[in-house]
């Protein structure tokens, strides 16, 4: 929890910058400025000012006033004089709010940043043959690295076909295999019998179509990549900030 003084120079400090580069810092600073207007009006006690006015008059006059920063106008000015509260103050914090939203937000340009590679730490990015993803390349055998697996017991199961296999931007035979596997368990497909319970058959059957579907689909985007195949570079491994 900031301070009053710290919310002052957190806002002040934004305005010499002369610029945000997110939405979300802008809003911060907005919320300074409306949170320091708020704590300084209600912590004002006009009661306490010796005024010429009737507590009914003050209880008007202070529901006059706006609990927004940003539509303090005139008008609010020459009740908060009425009432003795900080005019001054309440001034200084509207310049300062509005100096504040006048500010552009600047995307920041982001810049690379230089990465230290061990002797066996991947230094580039392949694509799978197989699931298509992105995965580091080993630098020992160029082969993509293990992935497509889950842990349970602290132990792999499973995973992805192309794992330990060239990438996709350096050879094709592991894709072309896989075509082929996908095209016999097309074929191997095979209607579902009906059992005589309407809601499980339809469920079999719409299994089965939506099975024969994808699998056509998954063809089709693996024969297509395989037609514009051409040796590619390696992506490298960047981190930016």
């Amino acid at each position: 929890m900031l301070t009053t003084e710290q919310k002052y120079i957190k806002v002040n400090q934004a305005i010499e910058a002369g610029e945000f580069y997110t939405k979300t810092s802008k809003k911060e600073m907005t919320e300074h400025t409306q949170r320091l207007y708020y704590d300084l009006v209600s912590q004002s006690n006009p009661y306490n000012n010796s005024l010429p006015l009737s507590k009914e008059e003050i209880r008007e006059l202070k529901f006059e006033l706006t609990h927004d920063l940003r539509f303090v106008k005139e008008k609010h000015y020459k009740i908060l004089a009425q009432l003795k509260m900080p005019v001054e103050k309440v001034a200084e914090l509207k310049s300062l709010d509005d100096k504040i939203r006048s500010m552009p937000v600047v995307k920041k340009e982001k810049q690379k940043v230089e990465i230290k590679f061990t002797e066996r730490q991947a230094t580039h990015l392949g694509t799978c043959q197989v699931c298509g993803c992105m995965h580091k390349v080993s630098k020992e055998d160029g082969t993509i690295a293990k992935h497509g697996y889950t842990v349970a017991w602290n132990s792999f199961n499973g995973e992805c076909q192309g794992s330990h296999h060239l990438p996709f931007e350096q050879d094709k035979k592991v894709k072309k295999t896989y075509i082929l596997e996908l095209d016999d368990h097309l074929e191997g497909l095979e209607v579902p019998e009906t059992t005589g319970n309407l809601r499980k058959d339809e469920i079999a059957v719409w299994n089965y179509e939506s099975t024969k579907r994808h699998l056509a689909r998954l063809i089709e985007w693996h024969c297509k990549l395989m037609n514009e195949w051409k040796v590619k570079p390696l992506k490298p491994i960047e981190k930016w900030a």
